[in-house]
């Protein structure tokens, strides 16, 4: 059942899968499993080489031997970090190349180029998945806070008329998704709205609408 469930999580969640030039299970183990971790270390690694493979073709072009082997020794070592062996191996391979002197831009600098390029891709592209994530997450939270803003106004208004109303609107926001902060005070809302508590009803539901307003 365990391998069962873990199989079915690769499935579904891209921080956990294989990509082109990228294995994220060996970041995974080196990791402990931790995504927030693997997140941060592929962030890393597309903010600081993103454009790696042109830096270190013009030092080829220019005979800047140093700063050519200083990029390519950074970046071997990275790429092994993150899980990139591939490219990781062929960046060792060019350094050696480097360190014999040899600048020339030739089969072995373009096989390195397409696997950068190929682990590069791969990097962004969950960036891409995490930041829409993120935003469909905000965008849903805006609109759920929304709709709950607007329930409980029309929950306080039927409450300051001690309009029996009060229930059934209750009843329609209870089982909306609200944050941890203020979903503890919903069972003392409706214990006070079953007791027809129309004053301790009203304390809460200010208090509910304070916190969502400030969160």
């Amino acid at each position: 059942m365990m391998t069962s469930s873990h199989s079915s999580d690769n499935e579904t969640n891209p921080w956990l899968q294989d990509l082109p030039g990228l294995q994220l299970a060996d970041l995974l183990k080196i990791t402990n499993g931790n995504i927030t971790l693997v997140k941060k270390l592929l962030t890393g690694f597309s903010r600081s080489f993103a454009d790696a493979d042109e830096r270190i073709l013009g030092n080829l072009l220019k005979g800047d031997m140093e700063e050519a082997l200083r990029e390519v020794h950074s970046l071997k070592g990275t790429a092994g970090n993150i899980g990139a062996k591939s490219l990781s191996f062929t960046a060792a391979a060019l350094e050696q190349q480097i360190r014999s002197g040899n600048l020339s831009i030739n089969d072995l600098f373009y096989d390195f180029k397409t696997k950068f390029r190929q682990v590069m891709s791969s990097v962004q592209e969950l960036i891409r998945e995490e930041q829409k994530t993120q935003n469909d997450f905000q965008q849903e939270k805006a609109v759920d806070s929304a709709i709950i803003m607007k329930k409980l106004k029309e929950l306080r208004s039927h409450l300051l008329k001690n309009d029996a109303r009060a229930i059934h609107t209750f009843e329609s926001i209870e089982n909306l998704q609200v944050g941890t902060s203020v979903r503890v005070h919903f069972f003392d809302l409706k214990v006070a709205i079953s007791i027809l508590d129309a004053e301790k009803a009203l304390s809460i539901v200010d208090d509910i609408i304070w916190k969502i307003d400030v969160s």
